[in-house]
């Protein structure tokens, strides 16, 4: 069970959050506050693995106080919390080295969701899917590899050139496929990459090198 540091100033939504975590069978709230200047202490205190961080507690920036978090406890996952959908803020938080920049407005399924990606170190930012995602919906419970797996078809890459880059056979890469399409029940590839891009479960939008399918 993944323990939780709540930086939260409205009450209402300290207490949603804190039953909605705590009701999961995957995290447990085990300290919370309204100031951002009192989470540092906590995280040196309690030693949780996620800290859900507001971006304007009662006494300051949120994000200025994840920044110092990350900084001293680089194995923290620290996610912004915020009803605050501003592009100058995302890219704030991306350059601090937060882990995620997730909406209060998000259906409490999908803040489940996205939290037990932490495990696997996603990083969780609006728009974007395989690197980082925001999404509004289950993703069927796609794993890493095959989310990266989308994001190369997505942008164009043959079952060869991915099978290489990943390490595995043409066919595996096409089993792997086989099994996204069950688990969704789209009955072909373009179905289900339509589907993911519209939602914004991966971003078409990313510029890989077309000889190492590195991101640019």
């Amino acid at each position: 069970m993944l323990k939780i540091l709540l930086v939260e100033d409205h009450k209402v939504l300290s207490e949603s959050f804190s039953i909605l975590l705590n009701s999961s069978n995957h995290f447990e709230v085990i300290a919370n506050t309204r100031k951002a200047s009192e989470a540092y202490d906590l995280c040196k205190k309690y030693k949780p693995d996620i800290v859900l961080m507001d971006v304007y507690t009662a006494d300051g920036n949120g994000i200025d106080a994840a920044e110092i978090i990350k900084k001293d406890f680089p194995n923290i996952k620290v996610y912004i919390l915020t009803g605050m959908k501003e592009l100058i803020l995302i890219k704030r938080a991306e350059e601090i080295g937060a882990d995620g920049y997730i909406y209060k407005d998000i259906h409490p399924k999908d803040l489940i969701n996205m939290l037990k990606l932490s495990i696997d170190d996603y990083k969780i930012f609006p728009n974007s899917f395989g690197g980082n995602s925001a999404f509004t919906e289950e993703p069927y419970d796609f794993t890493k590899l095959e989310i990266e797996i989308l994001q190369f078809l997505c942008c164009g890459f043959d079952l060869n050139s991915i099978g290489k880059k990943l390490g595995y056979s043409p066919n595996t890469i096409k089993t792997y496929l086989s099994k996204m399409l069950e688990k969704s029940g789209f009955d072909n590839r373009s179905q289900l990459l339509a589907y993911v891009t519209k939602k914004g479960y991966i971003d078409p939008e990313l510029i890989f090198d077309r000889d190492t399918m590195e991101r640019i």
